[in-house]
């Protein structure tokens, strides 16, 4: 094999990891923010909860979500800057919506607590819910910290383009959201 046959290899390599890295990351974001959304509607649904979320209800939306990952990753056969663009305001729009979930959480939960003390009868264990809560709190900050340095290099990347110099940073900021899945 001669060295200038390697650098097929690579490319196709490359490709490969890239697609794969970009579908798992994808997957997983997608997850933390399904179990946002499913907090969310669990305390304020509360007993209609168990009637809208049936185990069928549930394999749809995963497989949807999975199909939606897919169709993502591989726009970028298609188009890199479409599959940029979308992948950033995918980004932003789960990096927002998580902590809306949460911060209607907290607030109704806040007012349940206040309601509670004053002697309303309640058969919800607030305690056990507000551990839930902030253990999930918990892994959407590591989550931020790791995905916020790879969403700002790729928005500087898309308005400034590609060069050297912040292909870098978006590489590196790669690892750290790799680092969250470990």
């Amino acid at each position: 094999m001669t060295i200038l046959e390697m650098s097929r290899y690579y490319c196709a390599i490359a490709i490969t990891y890239g697609r794969t890295s970009t579908f798992v990351v994808g997957v997983s974001l997608q997850t933390i923010a399904t179990i946002a959304i499913d907090r969310y509607l669990a305390f304020h649904l509360r007993l209609r909860y168990c009637e809208l979320m049936k185990l069928r209800r549930v394999v749809y939306i995963l497989v949807i979500e999975l199909i939606a990952t897919a169709v993502w990753s591989g726009s970028w056969f298609l188009s890199v800057l479409i599959n940029m663009y979308s992948g950033a305001v995918g980004l932003f729009s789960f990096c927002l919506i998580i902590p809306l979930c949460y911060f209607s959480i907290y607030r109704s939960l806040c007012h349940h607590v206040a309601q509670t003390h004053l002697n309303l009868s309640s058969d919800f264990d607030v305690a056990q819910y507000k551990k839930t809560v902030n253990s999930m709190l918990w892994s959407y900050g590591l989550l931020l910290v790791c995905y916020m340095p790879h969403l700002t290099s790729l928005l500087v990347i898309l308005f400034t383009g590609l060069n050297t110099t912040f292909r870098f940073p978006l590489h590196v900021s790669g690892i750290a959201v790799f680092l969250i899945r470990v």
